[in-house]
């Protein structure tokens, strides 16, 4: 029934999966489409930068990937003990999400957040295009 939420956030039934994951009210740094705030980014690279936190932040990334690929599973049908598809997905929007707060984090000038994010996500959605054929 359009209107529906289910999974991913829980956006609305009808939405492209990799929209909802983008849109997704779960997404840390909801609305930082702005410039980052300094003091922010220097705490977050300092934390980043200690190896007994990193380890929380594994053990914190393999719980949302577990939540993450059951809503995936909910919104697609799939089963995520058995399916590896939901798993993919959860897997790849967090490596996203790695790779955008990466980028977010070290680049200088500093550069938004949630753009860098949109487009991490893109590109798995459209088959992680090869970049040299435009």
């Amino acid at each position: 029934m359009p209107g529906d939420r289910t999974g991913a956030g829980e956006r609305p039934a009808e939405e492209p999966l990799w929209e909802a994951l983008t849109r997704s009210p779960a997404v840390p740094f909801d609305g930082a489409a702005e410039e980052p705030h300094v003091q922010w980014t220097a705490a977050v690279r300092l934390l980043l930068g200690e190896p007994a936190l990193q380890a929380e932040v594994v053990r914190a990334t393999a719980a949302t990937r577990a939540g993450l690929a059951a809503a995936v599973a909910a919104r697609t049908g799939t089963d995520p003990d058995r399916d590896l598809y939901p798993k993919l997905v959860a897997s790849a929007a967090l490596c996203a999400l790695q790779v955008a707060d990466e980028h977010h984090l070290t680049a200088d000038p500093a550069v938004p957040f949630q753009p860098l994010f949109g487009e991490a996500l893109r590109q798995p959605a459209a088959g992680l295009p090869d970049p040299r054929n435009g």
